[in-house]
């Protein structure tokens, strides 16, 4: 019986098939089966597509139309042209160049400054002696009239005069100067732009009929811009409109000798108004 039980065991285990197999083929007999390999490898490979597909559309609903636009190879350059045309407008148009008095300019302006304060500290001492007359309010009408009663006499009479005159003009000259150091030139789209305590007053570019040149033979020539039509309308306050044009006149605008990077200046309005050469001022009408 025993020897059966083994021969029996013996004759299973020889004549055992693989599961899955087919019949009446032996585990020692079948081929190399693949298909469990295969299947997990193709089961793998399917979740890789998946996650890429995903990842694929997920980069797509991220994107700008601009960065769709810039894959193509013309619409990208035109796009890239257009951009760098708008940053260059903005630039140059936060980049308006403002033009003052430089720093040799501001020294000779405050040189000729204090020149005319002396000069009107003379003029008002020098009148005052001559006439013997008294600064103070409350007693100023009452020692010129004191003056004249008792009488003057030429040598008095014209230095008088002529010291009145300074002290009334003076101021103005005084104006003038402190008008030119605090003076700044803007080219602008609309036209030069000129501001200066107060006053702001922009000369459209067709106003400007010619640059003449003034005193050419001069170390520092001072150059003239001639306008047409009167502008100095754009200063509201009467008394900054009434000093600015004794001080320039209604139809002109000096470019100060002392104005830094000056010829810079002259060759942009040159350009603007179409201008090559100034006008030389024995040659333009006055």
């Amino acid at each position: 019986m025993l020897f059966r039980f083994s021969d029996r065991v013996s004759r299973i285990i020889d004549t055992s098939y693989a599961v899955g197999s087919k019949p009446g083929v032996h585990l020692n007999e079948r081929p190399d089966s693949p298909p469990a390999g295969r299947k997990i490898s193709i089961f793998f490979i399917k979740i890789l597509h998946c996650v890429q597909n995903f990842y694929e559309k997920d980069k797509k609903s991220t994107m700008l139309p601009q960065a769709v636009c810039v894959s193509s190879g013309e619409t990208s350059g035109l796009i890239n042209h257009r951009v760098s045309r708008v940053i260059d407008r903005r630039a140059n148009k936060h980049t308006m160049k403002t033009y003052r008095l430089s720093a040799a300019g501001r020294r000779t302006t405050l040189l000729l400054l204090v020149g005319a304060l002396a000069i009107w500290a003379f003029a008002l001492w020098s009148f005052s002696s001559t006439l013997s007359v008294s600064y103070n309010p409350l007693n100023f009408w009452a020692t010129l009239r004191t003056s004249i009663e008792q009488g003057l006499t030429i040598s008095q009479i014209v230095p008088a005069l002529l010291m009145l005159v300074l002290i009334v003009a003076t101021p103005l000259l005084l104006w003038n100067l402190l008008e030119e150091w605090a003076a700044g030139y803007t080219p602008t789209e609309a036209g030069l732009r000129f501001e200066s305590l107060g006053v702001q007053v922009t000369y459209p570019w067709p106003a400007i009929s010619a640059v003449r040149r003034v005193d050419a033979d001069s170390d520092e020539p001072l150059d003239e811009l001639l306008i047409s039509g009167d502008h100095t309308r754009q200063i509201r306050n009467p008394v900054l409109r009434f000093l600015h044009a004794q001080a320039y006149g209604r139809y002109k605008l000096p470019i100060y000798a002392g104005i830094e990077a000056r010829d810079e200046l002259l060759a942009e309005i040159h350009e603007r108004i179409g201008h090559v050469q100034p006008v030389d001022v024995a040659a333009a009408h006055t």
